[in-house]
């Protein structure tokens, strides 16, 4: 996570500093959704078509890999 100190963006122009914004959000996002973490979340949701067994649902979740209550 990046920190902000001092004036690291003097001498630049706002259209630069909203792109290395974007950049870093762009290159975040990438690793999201590369995890293994989210892969193992999507995994689990798949499980989940029938909205109507709520009950069902619930046991499903405590059994994913990786949950955490």
């Amino acid at each position: 996570m990046a920190v902000f100190t001092g004036n690291k963006h003097k001498g630049k122009t706002q259209k630069e500093r909203i792109q290395e914004i974007t950049d870093q959000l762009e290159a975040g996002v990438v690793v999201v959704f590369q995890s293994d973490a989210y892969k193992a979340y999507l995994k689990c949701m798949s499980k989940f078509h029938n909205y109507t067994e709520v009950p069902v649902h619930c046991r499903m979740i405590l059994q994913c890999d990786g949950f955490v209550m």
